[in-house]
C-alpha cells in the first residue's frame, strides 16, 4: 500500500472515531454543525494536495 493510500485510510479511520466520539458524547451543536464541516474541509484539502 502506497504512502497516499495509507494516508486516504488513516484520515478517514480518524474522521469515523471523530463522528462516533461526537455522536456519543452527545456533542454541542457548535460542533456538529460548524467545527466538524470546517474540519472535514480542510481535510479533504489536506488529502487532495497529496494525491
Amino acid at each position: 500500500m502506497n504512502n497516499c493510500n495509507k494516508l486516504k485510510v488513516t484520515t478517514g479511520i480518524l474522521w469515523a472515531a471523530a463522528i462516533l466520539a461526537a455522536a456519543i458524547l452527545d456533542a454541542p451543536a457548535f460542533l456538529t454543525l460548524v467545527l466538524l464541516p470546517v474540519l472535514g474541509y480542510t481535510s479533504v484539502r489536506a488529502v487532495g494536495s497529496h494525491t
